[in-house]
């Protein structure tokens, strides 16, 4: 710390000096002694460096030919910067045809396993009791009491019916599989309607929208950065999903 002070201010007095005249500038330039005090620095760090093991031990570690980068870079010539590019060509219709082939394939392979599953599951939640009874109304299965249990936390959204909750649990699994569940558990748009208005409806897209894609999102994220990173990504959505929902909500609401 002292010394770095003493080098401090060496140097605030030598711009005092300057801006002041007190020692012409032809003396310090003519006579080379920034040259000469540039030399002496060099060896006295030169000289640390030399009687420090642990300095040497890591020079001594990298590879020999760094030592004449600088000496090539100074007597080498600037080459100037060259980026190759393809033609532009207009895609033809079998590639075009092969891109869509493969993006409705994997459509058609998530829609028959992840969602067709989810459907499965939905269903039987919802005829069957804990018991695993047959229900005759599904206000008494078991996707009922799931659903309750997060439905108050929806209420301040507009839409909290323990189905609509339901729907966006499944849509951890993967976001289509809210519209199918929807479907199932309302049976018509009727009945939808008749639980959620304008402004809720708003809400329940704005929260769709935002909250947590799907497992598959998640599980990346898990390899990538780890268990806690994977938590707090899953958090942190679903409150910034709520509360952008909850604005539309209230915005709606006095509209």
């Amino acid at each position: 710390m002292k010394g770095s002070l003493i080098i401090i201010g060496f140097f605030v007095l030598g711009t005092l000096c300057g801006v002041s005249h007190l020692i012409p500038i032809d003396i310090v330039m003519d006579s080379r002694i920034s040259f000469y005090a540039l030399c002496a620095l060099m060896f006295s760090v030169g000289l640390s460096v030399g009687n420090d093991p642990q300095t040497l031990k890591n020079f001594r570690s990298l590879n020999p030919r760094l030592v004449f980068l600088p000496i090539m870079t100074i007597k080498g010539e600037p080459v100037p910067f060259v980026m190759e590019l393809p033609n532009y060509r207009l895609p033809s219709a079998k590639s075009v045809g092969q891109l869509i082939w493969e993006k409705a394939k994997g459509f058609i392979q998530k829609a028959f396993t992840i969602i067709f599953a989810a459907t499965l599951i939905v269903w039987f939640l919802q005829n069957f009791d804990a018991g695993l009874h047959l229900v005759s109304s599904a206000d008494q299965s078991l996707l009922a009491k799931i659903g309750s249990i997060v439905a108050p936390l929806f209420a301040p959204l507009g839409f909290g019916d323990w189905r609509v909750s339901t729907a966006l649990i499944t849509g951890f699994m993967a976001k289509e599989s809210v519209v199918s569940t929807l479907s199932i558990l309302f049976g018509s748009t009727a009945a939808l309607t008749a639980v959620i208005n304008t402004a809720g409806a708003a809400a329940l897209l704005i929260f769709c929208l935002l909250y947590t894609p799907c497992v598959a999102a998640i599980a990346s994220i898990k390899r990538e950065l780890g268990s806690r990173w994977a938590v707090g990504v899953v958090i942190g959505q679903c409150v910034i999903a709520w509360v952008a929902a909850f604005v539309v909500y209230l915005v709606g609401s006095i509209l």
